[in-house]
């Protein structure tokens, strides 16, 4: 069948959504190589290659519209696909056109070749598209699905009113929002690079995960601008981000979204199997009624959020702490307690057991200048040589509140954003 409709009306997207809400008669959708690399006389072998299915195997032929073609050569192709067509009753082709005067002419060679075999009732199928009243519809949906939102990007209502009044099919609205999203991340003319910006909290109290599931995204490690401030509303931080929320691009959530904040909750635990290993003696001396054994603190590390994030691993939102021993949050308490003086140790070490248990944390350096006037405890490269800055902060149970980790954490936001000049002092 041919699906016709004006460009960016969203003939690709309804063919690739077909094994999502048809799932139970589509089995999957290939999308046809493109000429380059798969030559017109090609097509029917490449298609007698697929494997049969029970279901249905749609195959999309977008981008095989030429406004001319060969008619002998193409003469040869279609009577070689009309009779596969024949044998795969499995085989279902669906080619999006701009143009009927190309459909009209495939289709009247088709008939030649082996009269209305190769179609149902109707050759050809016309898209109308998405009413420009849901235009807005999408656009939310999209942000629910990809747990975004648009001023995460400094993007206001009006700038979407005004896009959605000048485009006349969907796919014109994304090409354009996309465009004004890109330049919005544009950080060419600021000369300097922006790390992603890790920040770990480790604590004595057994709730710190769920602490910390209060002030990210859902199911993500990605922090949420509404919730911080939600818990320090009176605070002296949150008054400061709030003078700035005229200012979509000096607004909490377009710096969030700029450093890509995550927050890791760390355990007393890992903290402690950690200090065993330290090459600073003072930090492995507090630690008391635990053994060492590095098994066991790999495993420990491992089952820590700031390990899971190291290693790429999705969010875990299982319940842990729950049978740290005595032993362990005393000694972990003694490691807090030095964490001013000892601040460097304690990181280095927690870093050490991570790297021990698999993380590949490449080029790994501690208290190194990022900018003029900000260090970060830590910064690592990713393999695709992107900058990583983890600024850990070791906090005692009783200090380990939503609002309490909130205020250090606007804090810290704010010293990124004035040092990498996104806001104002």
């Amino acid at each position: 069948m041919f699906l016709k409709a004006e460009s960016g009306a969203g003939k690709s997207t309804f063919v690739h959504s077909l094994e999502i809400f048809l799932s139970d008669k589509v089995e999957r959708v290939i999308r046809l190589p493109p000429q380059h690399d798969l030559v017109t006389d090609k097509i029917p072998e490449f298609i007698a290659n697929i494997p049969k299915t029970v279901k249905f195997t749609i195959l999309n032929f977008d981008g095989r519209e030429a406004p001319s073609f060969n008619e002998p050569e193409y003469r040869t192709f279609l009577g070689a696909l009309n009779s596969l067509l024949r044998t795969r009753s499995d085989i279902v082709i669906i080619w999006p056109v701009n143009d009927s005067g190309f459909s009209a002419r495939v289709i009247a060679l088709l008939q030649q070749i082996g009269g209305k075999s190769a179609f149902g009732y109707t050759p050809e199928y016309e898209l109308n598209g998405i009413s420009k009243l849901r235009f807005r519809d999408v656009v939310d949906r999209i942000l629910q699905i990809a747990n975004w939102r648009l001023e995460d990007a400094a993007i206001s209502d009006a700038e979407v009113d005004i896009l959605i009044e000048k485009s006349n099919r969907i796919g014109e609205l994304l090409d354009e929002l996309q465009l004004l999203i890109a330049r919005r991340f544009d950080i060419s003319g600021m000369g300097v690079e922006f790390p992603r910006l890790v920040i770990a909290i480790s604590s004595g109290s057994s709730g710190i995960r769920e602490t910390c599931r209060s002030l990210r995204r859902a199911d993500s490690y990605y922090l949420e601008a509404s919730r911080l401030l939600m818990y320090t509303k009176k605070s002296n931080a949150a008054e400061w981000w709030n003078n700035r929320s005229d200012d979509l691009k000096a607004a909490l959530p377009y710096v969030i979204a700029m450093f890509d904040a995550q927050l890791v909750s760390v355990s007393a635990s890992a903290v402690t199997h950690s200090a065993l290993y330290s090459d600073d003696q003072a930090l492995v001396a507090l630690v008391e009624g635990v053994r060492p054994n590095k098994g066991n603190a790999n495993r420990v590390i491992s089952s820590s959020e700031i390990h899971k994030y190291f290693m790429g691993s999705p969010i875990d939102n299982r319940e842990y702490g729950t049978n740290v021993t005595n032993e362990t949050i005393e000694s972990f308490s003694r490691i807090q307690s030095l964490s001013e003086t000892h601040h460097r140790a304690i990181n280095r070490s927690i870093i050490g057991l991570s790297v021990s248990a698999g993380a590949n944390l490449k080029n790994a350096k501690f208290e190194v200048p990022l900018v003029p006037g900000l260090q970060a405890d830590v910064s690592y490269e990713t393999d695709d040589g992107n900058i990583v800055a983890v600024e850990f902060h070791h906090k005692s149970a009783r200090e380990s509140s939503a609002n309490k980790l909130a205020i250090y954490i606007l804090e810290k936001l704010k010293e990124y954003a004035i040092n990498f000049g996104l806001a104002s002092r």
